[in-house]
């Protein structure tokens, strides 16, 4: 194998590695990025903490090292790949979109599908551009830097959300526009060798730009009835330290701390528990973690519902006073049985 052929097989395995796993890289590089402003459990008011991981401060040293190192990746993934693909498709141009035997381009010939068909044939027969088969193949030749553009549409439609903050409403409003202008891209350049692939792309564009809005819709929140207890009760037996109950991650609002705990939900029927406010922190066998700041959290606004009735078999005990952990539970008499 000499030289070349191994620079042209190099290229060609870089091209199919980066074209496989460039989106998910690029997700997990602009996590680094997604900060999310909650109460600091330690006071001092909001601060920013990474939404991939609760536990770590948007601030700091090392928060700042990772971010340059974040910095450094996007140029090698993001930008860089794109980047890549580019060179190598302007570097060979003259073997993708071939001249013709009369000196001219096919996108400037008169006899348009005629020009087009030849220019394929020279093209599938020339050795030196076959390595990058993978980007240019599908398309006409005119159209050979189309791949590169639909590499960063892709990006955009997925890892760039990462970038926009944590409101759902731009987020729709981003793919809306971007899957438009991606309809009409494809419907006005017909850019493939196939027109059933042109029709198909076409297709494909039109359910992602009316499915997009609903899979972005804003998130809703659950909202669990509550009763206060003291601290004694929701006691970890493991770490002998505050947990916070198990629930969705969209009910961080409510009990705060981040989707793993250590705790769990109260059986039904149970008074169900939500931290008092005058709490610094949720502690877990992990740590402390912050709190959503949350209008649910505020005393003037919560709203207390009574426990459910005890069954009516439960009445002959109605009307004793328990106390468990320092709370104090009554419960309300039944009727008097004759």
């Amino acid at each position: 194998m000499s030289l070349d052929e191994f620079g042209k097989a190099t290229m060609a395995v870089t091209i199919l590695v980066t074209y496989l796993v460039l989106p998910a890289v690029t997700t997990t590089i602009f996590k680094v990025f997604d900060c999310e402003e909650l109460d600091d459990p330690h006071g001092g008011g909001m601060k920013k903490f990474l939404r991939a991981d609760l536990r770590i401060r948007c601030e700091g040293p090392s928060y700042e090292l990772w971010r340059t190192y974040g910095a450094i990746m996007c140029m090698i993934w993001p930008v860089g790949a794109p980047c890549l693909y580019f060179a190598a498709l302007y570097r060979n141009r003259d073997g993708i979109d071939p001249f013709l035997p009369d000196g001219t381009k096919s996108r400037d010939n008169i006899n348009g599908v005629e020009a087009v068909t030849a220019a394929l044939a020279i093209r599938e027969v020339d050795p030196s551009i076959q390595h990058l088969q993978l980007l240019y193949g599908p398309f006409e030749p005119q159209y050979l830097y189309w791949e590169v553009g639909e590499m960063c549409r892709r990006l955009l439609a997925t890892s760039a959300l990462l970038l926009m903050g944590s409101g759902p409403v731009i987020k729709i409003f981003w793919s809306i526009t971007l899957g438009m202008l991606t309809v009409k891209f494809y419907s006005f350049y017909g850019p493939f060798v196939s027109d059933s692939d042109d029709v198909l792309a076409e297709v494909i564009n039109w359910i992602c730009l009316l499915v997009s809005p609903a899979v972005r819709r804003p998130t809703r929140r659950w909202t669990l009835p509550a009763t206060r207890v003291d601290e004694t009760s929701v006691r970890s037996p493991r770490t002998d330290s505050l947990v916070a109950p198990q629930v969705p991650r969209d009910a961080r609002g409510i009990y705060g701390g981040p989707r793993r705990h250590a705790g769990h939900l109260p059986r039904a029927g149970q008074h169900r528990v939500l931290l008092d406010d005058h709490l610094p922190s949720v502690r877990g066998p992990r740590g402390s973690f912050p709190r959503r700041a949350s209008r649910r959290n505020d005393p003037s606004t919560r709203v207390e519902t009574a426990p459910r009735r005890a069954p009516r078999r439960d009445s002959q005990v109605l009307g004793h006073q328990a106390r468990e952990g320092g709370s104090e539970v009554r419960a309300r008499p039944g009727p008097r049985e004759h």
